[in-house]
């Protein structure tokens, strides 16, 4: 990835980029709402920016230029940004399936719910969730 695509990429995010002695620092602003695990974390050089916090989680990324692994902080940062956006989407996602499935509980009778399968694609991991007996077999 050369410097534009990479200047494209972060563009959603994008504040600066500075050159500090050895260092690049590149400067992003990112939604309140994303989360930063410790296991993409660790691998960078990250300080997070105090006085950006209203508007969002400043972070700032140094690269080393004097060594080989500015290129996998970069891929560490680029593994940040699609881990938020894939939980964004599952996020979104959920609300959509669960809109759905809000309206065919309201558009059906109980008997008709009664019978109601969910089928979960082989792909997908499956949670087994037990099965409540109801009150009229409860009291058999």
């Amino acid at each position: 990835m050369n410097f534009i695509e990479l200047l494209n990429y972060l563009q959603p995010y994008f504040r600066s980029v500075r050159k500090i002695k050895q260092f690049f620092s590149i400067d992003l602003l990112f939604p309140q709402t994303w989360k930063f695990p410790n296991e993409i974390l660790e691998k960078l050089n990250a300080v997070q920016d105090e006085k950006y916090i209203g508007t969002g989680i400043a972070m700032s990324f140094l690269l080393d230029l004097t060594t080989e692994q500015e290129e996998s902080q970069l891929e560490k940062i680029f593994e940040l940004i699609s881990y938020n956006l894939e939980l964004e989407e599952k996020t979104r996602l959920l609300k959509e399936k669960t809109e759905h499935l809000k309206q065919i509980f309201e558009n059906n009778s109980l008997d008709d719910l009664q019978n109601l399968v969910i089928n979960i694609e082989d792909k997908l991991t499956p949670i087994v969730v037990p099965k409540k007996p109801r009150k009229n077999e409860q009291e058999q």
